[in-house]
C-alpha cells in the first residue's frame, strides 16, 4: 500500500514533466532521503520501470541523500526546469496552495488505508494545482 501511494506521487510528478520531453534523455532525480529509506528504494524501482517502459529512451539517475539538491530546493528546481523530476514531500508546496497542506498534518491519516482515502479525496485538486 505504501509503495502504491508513493508511486502515485512519483508518477504524478513524472507525468507533469514528461509531456515536455520528447527525445531520449537522461534525467537526474534528486531525493533528500538516504538509500535505505523506503521512498528512495521506491524511486530506484520507479527509475527501473521508466527505463523498461520507455525502452531505454528515458533513464533516471536517482541522486539520494540530498547530494544533487537540498530538500527545500527540489520543488523549485522541478518547476523551473533545472531538473526534470524530483522527489520531495508534497507539503513543501503548501505556501503555493493550501491543498498541499494535508500532506503535512500529523496523524490526519495514521494508517495506509486512511492515507489512501486521503489521496482519493485530494487527488483531483492536487493534480489541478500541479499542472
Amino acid at each position: 500500500m505504501v509503495k502504491y501511494f508513493v508511486l502515485k506521487r512519483l508518477s504524478l510528478v513524472c507525468i507533469v514533466v514528461a509531456s515536455s520531453v520528447a527525445s531520449a534523455q537522461d534525467w537526474v532525480m534528486p531525493t533528500p532521503f538516504g538509500d535505505r529509506n523506503q521512498p528512495t528504494q521506491i524511486a530506484y524501482e520507479f527509475a527501473e520501470d521508466v527505463q523498461a517502459l520507455t525502452n531505454g529512451k528515458v533513464n533516471i539517475l536517482v541522486k539520494s541523500n540530498g547530494h544533487a539538491l537540498p530538500h527545500l530546493a527540489i520543488p523549485g528546481a522541478v518547476m523551473t526546469g533545472k531538473v526534470v523530476i524530483g522527489e520531495f514531500l508534497l507539503g513543501l508546496l503548501d505556501k503555493r496552495n493550501s491543498v498541499f497542506q494535508h500532506d503535512m498534518i500529523p496523524f490526519l491519516a495514521d494508517n495506509y488505508g486512511d492515507a489512501q482515502l486521503l489521496w482519493q479525496v485530494s487527488k483531483a485538486d492536487t493534480q489541478k494545482q500541479l499542472q
